[in-house]
């Protein structure tokens, strides 16, 4: 996973969390490995710091902001 890529990820799976609090919408189980796995690549590729850093910045994203953000290579 690129540098650039494992930001992306660790701020939208930090965004999907907050809003499935938000709404008290759990993770589905079947869900869960493919989850770790992101969280356990990023953090791998940018630190523990860069990491925490972009899950806070994630964390405060509108459902608005996420879709940019996630969309922002294929416009």
């Amino acid at each position: 996973m690129a540098l650039g890529d494992s930001n992306r990820a660790a701020r939208l799976v930090e965004a999907a969390k907050a809003r499935r609090v938000e709404t008290g919408s759990p993770l589905p189980p079947i869900e869960l490995a493919e989850f770790e796995e992101i969280v356990t690549l990023s953090r791998q590729a940018l630190g523990d710091a860069a990491f925490e850093a972009a899950e806070k910045a994630g964390s405060l994203f509108s459902v608005e902001d996420a879709v940019v953000l996630a969309l922002s290579d294929f416009a």
